[in-house]
């Protein structure tokens, strides 16, 4: 029998089985894309200098992926693979710094392909 709420002397315990979370998007837009970038970038920044560099890279590496995994056809097609390239190159050092800039070098060139598309 599983009990769902359990009192305790300063307060109630909630039994969780498992984690709900949002339902993955299917497609990140060229809008999303930027602004998901932009955080990345803020966060990573910050993170960077206070010497989390592994850290950094982390930020970098989940953004990367999800926009790898999940960019739409309004993405351009050398920007993602040039992220594509700079997440494989990632798995072949175990330097957080090093990983941390080829990242961010991707990201930054998405962000710029995308600046330019939006000119056009």
């Amino acid at each position: 029998m599983i009990k769902l709420d359990i009192d305790a002397v300063n307060g109630v315990i909630h039994v969780i089985d498992r984690v709900m979370l949002p339902q993955a998007r299917r497609n990140v837009g060229a809008n999303d894309a930027k602004k998901m970038i932009e955080v990345a970038v803020t966060h990573g920044v910050s993170l960077y200098n206070r010497g989390h560099h592994a850290a950094c890279a982390r930020v970098y590496e989940q953004t990367a992926r999800q926009l790898v995994k999940h960019g739409d056809d309004l993405m351009p097609p050398l920007a993602m693979q040039n992220l594509s390239s700079a997440l494989a190159k990632t798995r072949h050092t175990q330097c957080a710094t090093t990983n941390s800039w080829t990242l961010r070098r991707g990201l930054d060139n998405v962000y710029r392909n995308l600046r330019m598309a939006d000119r056009r």
